[in-house]
């Protein structure tokens, strides 16, 4: 599974190729320009799902609980989460 961002940069650039063969070079260097400001926004978009599933996580599984396990303490963290779900 892929996030937004990153299924909008795929769209990005096909887009950017497709302009490229119709040789509209200086709009496939303007999707290009944007492509590079997407990517640099990959990080934030992380830091911010894994802040959420952390927030989410806590909230639904109270440490010290019967029910909490080891595998619990291990998924107990939100970069956990996101590469098993965008790191496949």
């Amino acid at each position: 599974m892929k996030t937004a961002m990153q299924d909008l940069i795929d769209e990005m650039d096909i887009i950017k190729g497709q302009l490229w063969e119709e040789g509209l070079k200086d709009k496939s260097a303007m999707i290009s320009d944007m492509i590079k400001k997407a990517v640099n926004k990959l990080e934030k978009e992380k830091e911010q799902i894994v802040k959420d599933w952390q927030k989410g996580y806590s909230t639904g599984c109270v440490v010290g609980s019967n029910d909490y396990t080891n595998e619990d303490e291990e998924k107990d963290n939100g970069n956990y989460y996101y590469n098993q779900t965008y790191n496949n």
